[in-house]
């Protein structure tokens, strides 16, 4: 085996004397667009930098067939197929937009210039139906390539890249940064070495690089300090977050600290990605710098999970009831609030009393069965939603307070009815660590010396197996009455207790350190039903004064007031800021329209998968209301086109109201009612308009009486199946789009003259204009309406007025029946005449 470092065009690639040949037992090239965009993404880094940055691909491992002298030496391809063949595809694109390098590509890299014959001089011997598509390729046959497969897809996308390039870049830049990438060339000899074992010790050691070991490499590398780095900073992280005795808490970490970052839901397993795009953006000085923040957060994070003796014994002991609950989706918002305390900006005892606060809520939340599956989206995004009015930051836990309470989702701050309620009857034992706090807590109560939790285990006073002793209790009470709280304690004892008589468990109960849990156990005679309801009553009561929280209503403390869109008005989103939108009850926190169409679609396809496909079956069905689904291949057509699974692709342009509209089909498509999606929108005390300036009243008029006029007219079906009424924005007029081409209708406002108008407008059509003017006569009597005639430049406008008082909301509505009535006439009229 011989091992050494190439420049991988030159030295592996440009081998002129070389065919690599892919072995039978070896999958099909399979590379998609996101793995080919990884290889693309790293050469575009190299030209950015002037094609000065050498970059590392990996490893290729070839296995030499027959050392042949003077002849053309093949090569078995046991590591590496799918970079060199993306490379080849690649290098095939580049010919095409640089025929300077075409000769050069097609002698020396696509091509052995030196082979015997045909065989000998392809390069790249592929499988069967790869070699047949890629062959067609690189004969210019691409009509017979198949448009689905794996090949085309790569090509395609790496055509688009070099037409970027090629608008950038000149050749010798281009060439130059392919020297650039290196590979490690290992070449074993038949005979002599084990491709196997060789390729498992490359691929399958079992220990794959982490989140971590990539975020490190990425730190560290090509740094002259990346000794003293590593020493200074990273040994440290790593050995204080290892404490935690977590073999996944660096990865764990990172994953807490971007996503603290961001008002959106970050994916784990693009973690690296993520990491990569807070760097840039964060623009520290250094990397030291950066890695001296990331220090201090492990700090902060690291006290989530052991006693910290920087903080009080309060602030210790509430942390622990956060980690006994295991609750991990909170710790980003409790990162940011322990980073305020560190920088000061809230003091010792607001830490503790927004800790305290915080417990409650999760252990309220649990007690009450509300499901855990919303609380990252809420967490993610609670503190910008919270403190983006800076001055809250002075009513610190009561601002919190406040926006917890104000939630109407299942999200919202459960009441002090529903919590004691369900105390005296949910099953704790269940959540053995929910259960196990509640306990704890109402046995230290405000005692400065807290009983020890490593050492208590949960304790049943009726026996969860019944014998002649508890013939007073039925099957049903023991089956209803077990687990509640009222029947539970805690002990250090608990094997020495279970099989007891409760005569023996009251005397082991008198010696329990548990004295508040058991006062009410040891003086009884019997244990029965009555007892346990009644123990019940009393101990929830104390759990709510364990954790008790009253909500503030301080006017004082403002949010972003926030409105409610729904599907039903799309309209309504323009010019909206998106806060977060409710899917069946779970809130997401969301940052715009784009996001909010790409994480539904999402949604939609978990629920019904088979869709995606019947949808690209029917992607030209007009009724699609410009909804474009296709395969990879036709995004080329799509503005804002994103990639789903299966290689399909969505086009997700348009404005706020246009989203919401391609969100109201998809949902017809998918069969969900749209009344299942409200979207929470960020609303201002005036409206302003797309520059930001605020509106006069006239605008502010115009707008509302628009609105008011859009949604009277989705309620007209027959108006709505004639017409696509556009979004109605600030100005006097409200387009109607007719299917004729250069041709619209339009309604009209002018508040100051107290008239409203439909408009027949003709864009570039100027002899149609006078056509139309010179029967004028015939098209009043057939309108029935006074028309006016008013000549542009290029186009031409047909008016119809109607006077009245406007300005008067409760007679908007037989404005609007008056124009939608004439528009119908309108177009019915001026058809037979086009």
């Amino acid at each position: 085996m011989e091992a050494h470092k190439n420049i991988f065009i030159k030295e592996v690639i440009g081998r002129t004397d070389a065919i690599f040949t892919i072995p039978v037992y070896q999958r099909n090239y399979s590379w998609e667009a996101i793995h080919t965009m990884h290889l693309l993404n790293d050469i575009e880094t190299i030209l950015e930098s002037g094609a000065t940055k050498r970059h590392f691909l990996g490893s290729i491992v070839v296995l030499l067939e027959e050392a042949m002298a003077f002849s053309v030496q093949r090569y078995t391809l046991i590591d590496g197929q799918q970079r060199i063949t993306t490379f080849m595809l690649l290098l095939l694109a580049i010919s095409e937009f640089y025929p300077e390098l075409r000769d050069r590509i097609w002698g020396e890299y696509l091509h052995n210039k030196y082979g015997k014959n045909s065989e000998e001089q392809m390069k790249l011997h592929l499988l069967n139906e790869d070699a047949e598509q890629f062959n067609n390729l690189l004969n210019n046959k691409k009509d017979s390539v198949r448009k689905d497969c794996s090949m085309m897809r790569s090509y395609l996308t790496c055509r688009r890249c070099v037409e970027r390039w090629y608008r950038r870049f000149d050749s010798e830049t281009i060439l130059k940064a392919l020297h650039m990438l290196e590979v490690v060339s290992i070449t074993l000899k038949m005979g002599e070495d084990d491709p196997q074992e060789i390729f498992e010790s490359i691929n399958s050691t079992g220990l794959p690089l982490s989140k971590a070991d990539l975020i490190r490499n990425f730190l560290l590398m090509g740094e002259r300090e990346q000794k003293r780095l590593y020493d200074d900073y990273w040994i440290p992280l790593e050995r204080l977050l290892k404490s935690i005795n977590d073999k996944n808490s660096l990865d764990q970490f990172f994953f807490v600290f971007l996503q603290a970052q961001s008002v959106e839901v970050i994916n784990k397993e693009r973690l690296y990605q993520h990491f990569i795009a807070y760097y840039k953006r964060s623009n520290h000085p250094s990397k030291a710098d950066f890695m001296c923040t990331l220090n201090h957060a492990a700090e902060i994070y690291a006290s989530f999970f052991a006693a910290e003796p920087g903080y009080s014994p309060r602030i210790q002991h509430l942390l622990r009831g956060v980690r006994e609950l295991d609750q991990t989706t909170i710790y980003p918002f409790l990162y940011l609030i322990f980073n305020d305390y560190h920088n000061k900006i809230i003091t010792e005892q607001v830490l503790e009393e927004t800790l305290r606060l915080l417990l409650t809520y999760l252990v309220r939340r649990i007690v009450c069965g509300v499901p855990s599956n919303s609380l990252k989206s809420l967490f993610c995004g609670l503190y910008d939603r919270v403190f983006r009015v800076e001055a809250n930051k002075k009513r610190y836990c009561d601002a919190i307070n406040k926006f917890l309470f104000t939630l109407s989702s299942r999200d919202k701050f459960p009441s002090e009815e529903d919590f004691l309620s369900q105390l005296e009857k949910v099953d704790l034992y269940s959540n053995p660590r929910l259960c196990r706090l509640i306990l704890i807590e109402l046995e230290n109560g405000n005692s400065k010396e807290h009983v020890r939790m490593d050492n208590m285990t949960i304790e049943h006073i009726m026996p969860q197996k019944l014998n002649a002793e508890w013939v007073h209790i039925s099957p049903e009470e023991h089956n209803t009455y077990l687990h509640t709280l009222g029947n539970l304690t805690l002990t250090a004892m608990n094997t020495e207790l279970s099989n007891n008589s409760f005569e023996k468990k009251k005397g082991i109960f008198r010696e329990s350190k548990a004295r508040l849990l058991n006062r009410d156990v040891i003086d009884k005679q019997t244990w029965n039903i009555i007892d346990i309801q009644q123990r019940a009553q009393r101990l929830a009561r104390l759990v709510c004064k364990r954790f008790p929280a009253h909500a503030v209503n301080d006017p004082t403390i403002e949010f972003e007031t926030a409105g409610i869109l729904t599907l039903e008005t799309p309209e309504l989103a323009t010019g909206s800021k998106i806060l977060s939108y409710i899917y069946r009850g779970e809130e997401h926190t969301c940052p715009n329209y784009y996001t909010l169409i790409r994480e539904l679609i999402l949604i939609l396809d978990r629920e019904r998968p088979e869709m995606l496909h019947e949808m690209v079956r029917r992607s030209r069905d007009k009724s699609s209301k410009g909804f474009k689904v296709n395969y990879e291949y036709g995004a080329e057509n799509m503005r804002h086109p994103i990639a789903l699974r299966d290689n399909i692709c969505v086009d997700i342009h348009g404005s706020s109201a246009t989203v919401l509209r391609k969100i109201r089909y998809l949902f017809a498509q998918y069969g969900i009612d749209t009344k299942l999606l409200t979207i929470r929108i960020k609303q201002t005390n005036q409206e302003k308009s797309d520059k930001g300036q605020t509106l006069t009243p006239t605008r502010e008029f115009q707008i509302n009486f628009w609105r008011a006029s859009y949604t009277s007219a989705q309620k007209d079906k027959d108006f709505t199946n004639r017409f696509t009424h556009e979004l109605p924005a600030a100005h006097h007029w409200s387009v109607v789009k007719i299917g004729i081409p250069k041709c619209h209708l339009a309604f009209l406002i002018y508040p100051a003259k107290n008239c409203v108008g439909c408009e027949f407008y003709i864009i570039g059509k100027k002899d149609l204009f006078y056509a139309l003017k010179n029967k004028c006569d015939q098209l009043e009597r057939e309108i029935g309406e006074k028309l006016h005639w008013y000549e542009g430049k290029r186009d031409g406008r047909i008016v119809a007025y109607l006077d009245g008082d406007v300005s008067n909301p409760s007679e908007w509505e037989k404005w609007f029946t008056w124009m939608r009535l004439t528009a119908i006439r309108f177009y019915e009229v001026f058809k037979s005449y086009i």
